[in-house]
């Protein structure tokens, strides 16, 4: 059995793939699994197979190059450019994800739900593959988000939220991009008497994989780190505005989701067209505290 699976870009949405990836290499457990995307994407799945980072300009020529016939060939990524090489691959069943935005099905039952004629194990686990390392008393704070500001919860409240935690050491998570506001939330925790161990921009997946999975509890955006925390099953809590609270929330028993639910969300816009990013800046930290108590 020779499988190609044709991941999505983000990190979130690739880890959302887990579930369905991982009842696929259940179902055929002696499979050789050839996996295409981004290089984040691929970073995630290096350890189950074969793995080709996608290139800009180059991608038909990557795929006429696989001189091998798949059985299966599936598609995680809804674009035009995803359906053509999929159509181009030499595969006996092809799958292509449709993305329907006004179906509020999870994201990750959304790519389960695509390989149903399979008859995969609907007991879904949707751990990536890296090991977990659990210690205790660990709160990290992931607070970018690579989509949009819209989606970036108020630097400030992660901090008054944090310093709550009295027992917990701090770690910061983010991308080089992201250095900025992981050096306001830091500094904003030293009024509280808390020096944040700031890993952002310090980390390859496969350490982030361990920092996160190694949390007690993950505050975060609705982004990749919040999805990766999900699929550790970390007590993840986690700030949504624009975005779709249906689709993507952490899929795990641990979750806990806050959002205001305003007539204007979710715009899924990455920078607020109202302006005032009310969705976010209204949910003050008193509102999340007084929940979690």
């Amino acid at each position: 059995m020779k499988i190609f699976i044709y991941l999505p870009n983000w990190l979130g949405d690739a880890i959302m793939a887990a579930g369905a990836i991982n009842a696929l290499i259940k179902k055929f457990p002696n499979a050789k699994i050839t996996f295409y995307g981004s290089f984040i994407a691929c970073e995630i799945y290096k350890n189950l197979g074969e793995i080709i980072v996608e290139k800009k300009g180059e991608r038909l020529k990557q795929i006429k190059n696989l001189k091998q016939e798949f059985d299966l060939g599936i598609s995680f990524k809804a674009s035009i450019s995803s359906k053509v090489l999929l159509f181009m691959l030499k595969a006996k069943k092809k799958f292509y994800f449709n993305a329907n935005k006004s179906d509020n099905t999870h994201q990750v039952l959304k790519y389960f739900n695509l390989l149903k004629e399979l008859n995969l194990d609907d007991n879904l686990n949707t751990q990536i593959p890296y090991k977990k390392l659990k210690t205790k008393k660990l709160l990290g704070i992931a607070a970018g988000a690579k989509y949009g500001a819209a989606k970036c919860y108020e630097p400030s409240y992660f901090a008054q939220i944090a310093s709550t935690f009295k027992d917990h050491k701090i770690i910061l998570f983010g991308t080089k991009n992201e250095s900025d506001i992981c050096n306001i939330i830091e500094e904003e925790l030293k009024k509280y008497n808390i020096k944040a161990i700031n890993l952002c921009g310090k980390t390859d997946i496969k350490k982030l994989c361990l920092a996160v999975s190694s949390l007690d509890y993950l505050l975060a955006n609705d982004s990749g780190i919040m999805h990766l925390g999900a699929s550790y099953n970390v007590n993840v809590l986690a700030f949504f505005g624009p975005t779709n609270i249906y689709q993507t929330y952490p899929y795990c028993k641990n979750g806990k989701l806050f959002s205001l639910k305003l007539p204007c969300s979710p715009c899924a816009k990455r920078v607020c067209p109202l302006k005032h990013h009310k969705c976010m800046k209204d949910l003050i930290p008193e509102i999340v505290l007084k929940e979690l108590r």
